[in-house]
């Protein structure tokens, strides 16, 4: 009997520090697939350094595949140098010594992004290590997340969806084949801006609707909609319209298995290869400024030193898309990126789970998202504790068991 409580104590003891941590969740205990921006938002998300070959006076760029651009002006600490042409794959700049910045240009300024390094170079000849310093695209062995990862199979919708979309597409919201990815966006945004939206409509959200029906019945009825079913929306008809979007959301500490508190969406523009954002909620569409877009990550970091000033955005509540400053329709992504949440990217979009697969994800984390943030890294004690906890309770449990079992077989 002795040995039996002993048992029972362990067993006790055990169970409570797992039910510690399933409490504590959220507290270190569960693992997060932090990627940096540049994994995230790499030019082209494919696009990378293979090497570089340094020589006395010159730099070989030799890159992952063709740059899509043959002709570069390069320049070097702002000044213009010279044109560069692009061989195959290798571009190949002259470099001065000691640390200066590198920036190719595009000649044809719609043809790609621009290559930007800093470089110091030594004055001897007796090798070039640690001469590279940054690069504003990846370099060998980076991992990137490619486009693939967060298109939408077409054939992941059925053919009566299929069908009703492209209807949409076709008809009301008027995408014509020569529209380019911010024509399409900013269409199906205006058209999502038209939805009959009133607080007192049908609750949308606890219908559990496809975004085809959450479609059918806005058009049909006031409907009370929020967030995450704007960015379902805006993901189905853009997919199936030909553009590349992705949901974000907020997601952190706070104490629900997946804390969420606003969705939205990110489309890649690729003519200009970058990734934008969209809120349909609210009327926030692709903000940028003279020189590029502006991403969810930009975002939270312009959010933390009030970087918005000479920021617009689309505002599409009229007929017409309308520029507006970002600051007059962006404050709660202020709020937001100022919580102390981590910005999340869905692979599979915005999908409910089921308590009992959050609880096997907790251990078994799922491939279908990526987090990024700027100050967190995961608790590896904390991790290593989690799984020590829980291997050790199966083990004692089984123990405990073959132990009844054999005494058991004993007394008979």
């Amino acid at each position: 009997m002795k040995n039996r409580v002993q048992w029972w104590l362990l067993l006790l003891a055990l169970l409570i520090s797992n039910l510690y941590i399933l409490v504590n969740r959220n507290n270190g205990y569960r693992y997060y697939p932090y990627k940096t921006y540049a994994q995230l938002y790499v030019s082209d998300s494919t696009l990378q350094i293979a090497a570089l070959n340094f020589s006395n006076q010159t730099l070989d760029i030799v890159l992952s595949h063709f740059p899509g651009a043959a002709q570069w002006s390069l320049f070097i600490d702002n000044t213009f140098t010279k044109t560069i042409n692009t061989s195959n794959k290798v571009i190949t700049i002259p470099i001065l010594v000691r640390a200066h910045r590198y920036e190719l240009r595009p000649v044809d300024s719609n043809a790609a992004n621009r290559i930007k390094l800093v470089v110091d170079h030594s004055p001897t000849a007796k090798g070039f290590d640690n001469e590279f310093i940054y690069a504003n695209i990846p370099g060998p062995g980076t991992e990137t997340l490619p486009l693939s990862r967060w298109q939408t199979p077409i054939s992941s919708f059925t053919a009566a969806e299929l069908r009703s979309a492209t209807e949409l597409i076709n008809g009301p919201i008027g995408i014509l084949a020569t529209d380019n990815d911010l024509t399409k966006t900013l269409k199906i945004g205006r058209h999502l801006r038209k939805l009959r939206v009133s607080n007192n409509g049908v609750d949308v959200t606890s219908l559990n609707l496809s975004p085809l029906k959450q479609l059918e019945l806005s058009v049909k009825q006031d409907v009370n909609i929020n967030c995450g079913n704007y960015t379902a929306m805006f993901h189905f008809l853009g997919t199936i319209a030909g553009l590349t979007t992705r949901a974000v959301t907020f997601a952190g500490p706070q104490g629900n298995w997946h804390y969420g508190n606003h969705y939205y969406n990110e489309v890649y523009l690729h003519k200009q290869q970058q990734w934008s954002l969209i809120d349909n909620l609210n009327n926030v569409f692709l903000p940028h400024d003279t020189t590029r877009f502006y991403n969810a990550v930009d975002v939270k970091k312009m959010a933390s030193v009030n970087g918005f000033e000479n920021k617009f955005c689309y505002d599409l509540n009229s007929d017409t898309p309308r520029l507006v400053p970002y600051k007059a329709n962006g404050y709660f992504h202020e709020y937001y990126n100022l919580s102390d949440a981590d910005i999340s990217f869905p692979t599979k979009g915005v999908q409910p789970k089921s308590g009992l697969t959050l609880l096997f994800e907790f251990y078994f984390p799922s491939a279908d998202f990526a987090y990024y943030s700027d100050k967190k890294a995961n608790n590896l004690f904390k991790l290593a504790a989690k799984y020590i906890f829980l291997l050790g309770l199966i083990i004692a449990v089984f123990l405990y068991l073959n132990r009844e079992r054999l005494q058991r077989q004993e007394k008979n």
